[in-house]
């Protein structure tokens, strides 16, 4: 035991750092799991959002607004201005609203209720999500510490 001490063990597989075996630290095996694996995780997240909203879908919401929407600061009125708004620029918040903390969850339930295509929302949030995981991966590769021998 004593003669191992300042001698390196042969590193395998299964023995490498979580960035390492993701491809970041080392670029030659890089093959974009992280995007991928994050980009998955997030649409998932946001089809169930979009679900729920489909659910709640225009008319139940109509029913809400109108019975208890002066508790949230809603009228059936900015409600319609807020459909019309979504509608006429939908996929620009669903891929830049992608790149706002808190917008970034929120932004699939209109899309849902506003009954969005699933085609261009998946798009549209792809392209966003894309855009926000690549930034803190890359972020991570830069600035993350050097693996462990």
């Amino acid at each position: 035991m004593t003669a191992a001490i300042g001698r390196r063990a042969p590193v395998q597989a299964n023995q490498r750092s979580s960035s390492q075996a993701g491809g970041l630290r080392n670029p030659e095996t890089s093959d974009g799991y992280p995007q991928t694996l994050t980009l998955e995780g997030s649409l998932i997240g946001c089809l169930l959002w979009f679900g729920l909203g489909r659910l709640v879908n225009e008319r139940h919401l109509e029913r809400f607004v109108r019975a208890r929407g002066r508790w949230f600061g809603l009228s059936p009125s900015r409600l319609r201005l807020s459909r019309r708004w979504f509608r006429r620029h939908g996929w620009q918040i669903v891929c830049w609203g992608r790149l706002v903390p808190i917008l970034r969850t929120n932004v699939s339930l209109p899309a849902g209720i506003e009954m969005m295509p699933l085609g261009p929302f998946l798009s549209w949030s792809s392209l966003g999500i894309g855009l926000w995981n690549g930034v803190f991966i890359g972020l991570g590769y830069a600035l993350g510490s050097p693996s462990l021998p």
